[in-house]
């Protein structure tokens, strides 16, 4: 369900039951949606669409964990290598949002047996110094928020942004395999 930024998307917990992590990705993705098309700045949907969210902190991190694990693997398949992405975003966004992608990164590769993940990929996550420090406790959205000192509508800001700046990005040669989809040798 599409709502203005004073209304709250179906199954938001406004009935003081936590959304579902369905809920925080559809409401997410909207989101960026609006941002892309220039419809809304990012500081009104944080304020307004997403506000929902930051009552509900571990459905916020899960969702921000969902939408940036797809848009990577969208963007691998398209041919994107850790640093590229990095670059990129540094480039076209900031270095908050270059940080939270090279997070994202590293996470969404350590979900994948690391004997199919080719070892270049690897030599490009220890390059942006982001393989070592995460627990898992907590859901690295949060543990990436506590280390740049940003809070909860901080990070879902960065996340509208992060993922309007991946679904900007064309197709290029594919020069590595994606994580999952090879290790020594490929």
């Amino acid at each position: 369900m599409r709502t203005n930024g004073s209304q709250r998307t179906a199954g938001s917990g406004s009935d003081g039951a936590a959304p579902s992590v369905e809920v925080a990705v559809e409401a997410i993705m909207a989101a960026t949606a609006d941002h892309l098309y220039g419809r809304v700045a990012t500081a009104d949907l944080v304020a307004g669409r997403l506000a929902f969210l930051v009552r509900w902190p571990r459905v916020l991190h899960a969702g921000v964990a969902a939408v940036l694990r797809t848009q990577l693997e969208r963007l691998w398949s398209a041919g994107w290598l850790p640093v590229d992405v990095h670059q990129v975003a540094r480039r076209q966004a900031d270095e908050v949002i270059a940080g939270l992608l090279a997070a994202a990164v590293a996470e969404a590769t350590h979900q994948r047996p690391a004997a199919t993940t080719h070892p270049r990929w690897f030599a490009q996550l220890r390059q942006l110094d982001v393989l070592d420090g995460w627990s898992s406790d907590r859901p690295y959205p949060a543990q990436w928020a506590d280390r740049h000192g940003v809070d909860e509508s901080a990070l879902l800001a960065a996340t509208v942004e992060a993922v309007t700046l991946a679904l900007r990005l064309p197709v290029l040669p594919a020069v590595l395999p994606p994580p999952g989809q090879g290790g020594v040798g490929t």
